[in-house]
């Protein structure tokens, strides 16, 4: 079993070719992980943006007791980090598995104790956060998609609202999913906002916001 989709309330306004039923395949291929169907739905020149999020703007891994930085999210960060830079501390604790965990408001300083990369020269840096958004291009987005829907043994999601009006789309709705046959139940709410082209009905534009941080505070 891979979903079960309720829809409790649907307001859907036409103006384009696309159509509702369009919208309620879109999201189950995108859960299910079929990429072959989401990409019919979605323009050459598609962007999907993540939720803005306050962060260092940095990615990285694990890797022999550091931090590896494995990308960059923000050019301005580049004057503090870069790839490959291994991260030890972080505000005063020697970094785990956990990662690092960022507190405070857009520029309030975080500091990192580093080494850059190929060096063994121990930096102390004071890094402001910044408000960040992510976005992937449609290669990029199919890619995530696929990897995420792999994670899941099953999931439900459930449609709250569903609007369409001039050459939008807004779409309200609560997820589950189990890693397992009869493991424990994980759920996020979500809104998404789908841009439409007026000419060829197709998605250009897919924006996110949901809670993220109540879901990942699921699996401490």
């Amino acid at each position: 079993m891979k979903k079960i989709l309720l829809i409790l309330s649907i307001s859907f306004i036409f103006g384009s070719n696309i159509k509702e039923e369009d919208i309620v395949e879109f999201l189950d291929a995108k859960y299910g992980g079929d990429t072959s169907a989401v990409n019919n739905f979605l323009s050459d020149d598609f962007f999907h943006y993540n939720a803005p999020f306050v962060g260092l703007g940095i990615k990285g891994n694990y890797v022999d007791g550091s931090i590896l930085v494995t990308a960059v999210l923000n050019d301005s960060i580049q004057n503090y980090i870069n790839i490959g830079d291994r991260i030890h501390e972080f505000n005063g604790n020697v970094v785990s598995k956990k990662g690092i965990e960022t507190n405070g408001a857009v520029g309030d300083l975080q500091e990192l104790v580093i080494t850059r990369n190929n060096d063994s020269l121990f930096s102390e840096l004071n890094i402001p956060l910044l408000k960040l958004q992510e976005k992937e291009n449609l290669n990029s987005y199919l890619k995530t998609i696929k990897d995420y829907s792999e994670l899941w043994y099953e999931y439900d999601f459930q449609i709250l609202d569903f609007i369409y009006k001039k050459g939008r789309v807004v779409v309200y709705y609560n997820w589950e999913g189990s890693l397992k046959k009869k493991g424990k139940v994980y759920f996020f709410t979500a809104i998404e906002l789908l841009t439409i082209d007026k000419k060829s009905g197709l998605i250009i534009k897919d924006e996110i916001f949901w809670n993220e941080l109540q879901f990942k505070s699921q699996f401490k």
